[in-house]
């Protein structure tokens, strides 16, 4: 009995299969990190509960998993998977820029794209130096920017529901 030793090969996942499922992993798990973030009442409480997870995260220790495989796919450009990391990064990018418009900031874009440059910023320093002290840092910096960042006079979040009239106590229900 023989073995066809060109269909074992090819029953085997390529480099490009693993390389693509992981990527659709970060996708998955970043789809789970932002719809828990979501359950949060207030956008600046979601992105100061974002940054805390960042800093929490291992990240001192591995860098940005995702922001990591995307530079180095980009050095070999295997077969388009550096464009699906990108996709990657800018789902989150998306949910920043979501969150920043819900509190009535302008230019939502340039906010995401700040918050998401910081941290790929921060995980890669953390990692090169070994210190999870600048992701502490770093992250204190951020959420202290995030408070720093003022919504228009009158601006209320559109997610948040105004709050109901208040009766008074004497009033027939």
């Amino acid at each position: 009995m023989g073995v066809d030793a060109g269909r074992s090969w090819t029953d085997r996942p390529t480099k490009h299969d693993l390389v693509a499922a992981a990527l659709a992993e970060h996708a998955r798990q970043l789809g789970v990190i932002t719809a828990e973030l979501e359950r949060l009442p207030d956008p600046r409480e979601r992105l100061e509960a974002l940054v805390r997870g960042w800093v929490e995260q291992r990240t001192a220790r591995y860098g940005c998993r995702t922001g990591t495989l995307a530079a180095e796919l980009d050095k070999c450009g295997v077969g388009g998977l550096d464009a699906e990391a990108g996709k990657v990064i800018r789902l989150l990018m998306g949910w920043v820029e979501r969150q920043f418009g819900e509190r009535g900031l302008s230019g939502p874009d340039g906010a995401a794209l700040t918050l998401v440059g910081a941290y790929q910023g921060m995980s890669l320093l953390a990692n090169a130096l070994r210190g999870a002290e600048v992701m502490a840092r770093e992250g204190a910096r951020l959420t202290d920017w995030l408070d720093s960042l003022q919504e228009p006079p009158g601006a209320t979040c559109r997610r948040t529901p105004p709050p109901a009239p208040r009766r008074c106590p004497t009033s027939p229900r």
